[in-house]
């Protein structure tokens, strides 16, 4: 039988919710761990890729956290110096609006490109950052056969190009695009 007492029942709403905070305290502790886990792997990886001598590293964004991408930003170009290539790829996880904020607030730290800021299909949103920002916008690894390489560049969507041999269309669609990018002057690279 349950106290019909109201100090039992006080009670046991702070019982329940000291036992919840200790829960919620020991699952941030483990999150905490795996992210500085993750972190220090990745970092161990981007270490080992510049002692193989790459001159380029690229970092997946798309925190639901900026300030944090931010600090992570600032990091790997601390650690990889001025002299190697920092790309970021943000999976097609903003709003044009939101990737505009974003990437203004990494431009500082030298970006040679952002890869897929907006949704793929999302043409005139990458249109709308390419115009906002100072780094260059890379896209097309989403893009099925050449014709979605002939309307991006149709909205300027992009200032680099990176289709995918198996989505584009085989070697025939890669070297249709190669074809256009060289006729807009856009540079290319394999996905």
């Amino acid at each position: 039988m349950v106290p019909q007492n109201n100090n039992y029942v006080i009670h046991d709403h702070y019982v329940r919710s000291f036992y919840n905070t200790i829960a919620l305290f020991r699952r941030a502790e483990e999150i905490s761990r795996h992210i500085q886990e993750q972190s220090f792997q990745e970092a161990k990886a981007i270490e080992q890729s510049l002692k193989q001598g790459f001159k380029a590293i690229k970092i997946k964004l798309g925190d639901v956290d900026a300030q944090r991408e931010l600090h992570v930003v600032a990091e790997v170009r601390r650690m990889i110096g001025p002299h190697v290539a920092l790309m970021v790829d943000y999976n097609q996880s903003l709003s044009p609006k939101e990737a505009i904020r974003r990437i203004r607030m990494i431009e500082p730290y030298d970006i040679h490109w952002v890869e897929e800021p907006v949704a793929a299909e999302d043409l005139q949103g990458h249109a709308k950052v390419r115009q906002a920002v100072n780094v260059g916008i890379q896209t097309g690894e989403n893009w099925w056969f050449p014709r979605d390489a002939e309307r991006a560049l149709s909205a300027q969507a992009c200032d680099m190009m990176m289709p995918d041999l198996m989505k584009i269309g085989g070697i025939t669609g890669w070297l249709s695009v190669m074809g256009m990018a060289s006729a807009a002057s856009i540079p290319v690279s394999s996905h």
